[in-house]
């Protein structure tokens, strides 16, 4: 891990000539949001390596423990306390939410408490993916492509690690039975399925934003195009996902804005808080995937340097910080296209792999069967949704996980339609 922090270290070094410009690198010393980043470095090299079993980013780490020192001190939940100061933790707040209480309630240390939300996470998905496709289909090969489906996407879950395997494993739980309770057409069977699905995506996207919306629009999807089903119960099944989803987000959010009051009366600097994720410092330093000079690698360091050669003052990804780099991004599109073309053409055929390998013979029954444009298309679109990040930002196989579980349960699905041609007459 320090071998590995010195490399970055060294290659962030090599590479600020070329991205501060005007500024020169000596001015880096005197850079609030240089000396603010290197101080976070600084402090998650001195910490090594989390002592957990499954994968989870330093930082991430870092801010469990704060949330655990926070919930000591009060009964709110998603509160950072460090170096007796409260800080806000915006960055998928959900499991900051659950494993700190989980610590509290059980009392685990923090790490233990990392690996038994997970460890259940995958468990629970992989028996219940696995049961619903096995009620799903009585085929031999469609099951055997299923059961492969689900078992290496769950095995990659453990090697992936972190929030990302909500991305993958949600859909694994879900997916089949969401088949499954269209191939039924019963209302009854549709608003259940629609209830849990609403549920869990409403708590899931507090885990890793995203990954419950793009479920809800597989969902909506399935059952919207679907002729087969009675308008009744279609508008059923969507308004149980519906509701339970409105009723998950609204406790979520009361528990944020508990959390956001107290920091406001808490804290000093109330007005400099941060509540939510940075988008444009991901996505600027994301065009360091395709070699080039403006952005010349994917390091946080590119993003940095480049603020400083702007300002001096911003803080590290502040609204100033933010709003330098969105000009920055801005300015590259419109004056150096060709960065741009390199960048998405290299990271789409990459995420274009991706798709194939992990949709691997569903591919080949894709063109051996008709169309079930319903289940089709729900697929595309969640395959699609969850490509954006890849596109936008890096095509890293973390950050790729829901496409990959969503391409893989594509794969089985397919060959499912492919064998049973009469059976896939439900799904239209």
């Amino acid at each position: 891990m320090h071998m590995r922090m010195k490399c970055l270290a060294l290659a962030a070094i090599t590479i600020i000539p070329q991205v501060v410009g005007t500024a020169r690198s000596a001015d880096l010393e005197h850079c609030r949001a240089w000396q603010e980043s290197q101080a976070v470095a600084a402090r998650l090299a001195a910490m090594g390596t989390p002592p957990t079993h499954i994968r989870i980013m330093q930082a991430r780490y870092l801010d469990l423990v704060r949330a655990e020192a926070g919930l000591e001190k009060t009964s709110l939940l998603g509160l950072g306390f460090d170096n007796g100061q409260w800080t806000p933790i915006f960055d998928d707040i959900g499991l900051y939410l659950i494993v700190p209480w989980l610590a509290h309630r059980l009392g685990l240390s923090i790490g233990f408490a990392y690996d038994l939300f997970l460890t259940s996470l995958i468990a629970i998905s992989f028996v219940s993916g696995m049961t619903g496709f096995l009620a799903l289909t009585p085929g031999r090969w469609p099951r055997l492509v299923a059961v492969a489906a689900v078992l290496l996407v769950s095995l990659l879950a453990f090697r992936i690690g972190d929030v990302y395997i909500v991305l993958g494993m949600i859909p694994v739980a879900l997916v089949p039975w969401i088949l499954l309770a269209i191939r039924s057409g019963a209302w009854l069977t549709l608003t259940t399925v629609g209830v849990i699905s609403g549920a869990v995506a409403g708590a899931t996207d507090f885990v890793r934003r995203g990954s419950g919306t793009i479920l809800l629009i597989f969902f909506t999807i399935a059952l919207a195009l679907n002729k087969n089903l009675r308008p009744k119960a279609r508008l059923l099944g969507v308004a149980g996902a519906a509701i339970s989803l409105a009723i998950i987000w609204a406790a979520s959010m009361h528990l944020v804005a508990e959390r956001n009051t107290f920091l406001r009366a808490h804290t000093s600097n109330a007005s400099q808080l941060r509540f939510r994720h940075p988008f444009w410092h991901p996505l600027y330093v994301g065009f360091g995937y395709a070699k080039n000079d403006l952005a010349p690698a994917y390091l946080d360091e590119v993003g940095v340097a480049r603020v400083c050669s702007e300002t001096l003052s911003a803080d590290y990804l502040s609204q100033d910080y933010e709003r330098v780099l969105r000009n920055a991004t801005e300015q590259l599109v419109r004056d150096h296209p060709g960065v741009v073309v390199r960048n998405l053409f290299n990271k789409i055929l990459v995420v274009v792999l991706f798709i194939l390998i992990c949709g691997n013979i569903g591919w080949i029954a894709v063109f051996r069967r008709p169309a079930v444009w319903p289940i089709d298309l729900a697929f595309y679109a969640a395959i699609t949704l969850n490509s954006l990040y890849g596109v936008l930002i890096i095509p890293y196989v973390h950050y790729l996980f829901g496409l990959i579980s969503y391409s893989a349960l594509f794969g089985a699905t397919s060959v499912m339609l492919r064998s049973e041609n009469a059976d896939a007459r439900s799904y239209s």
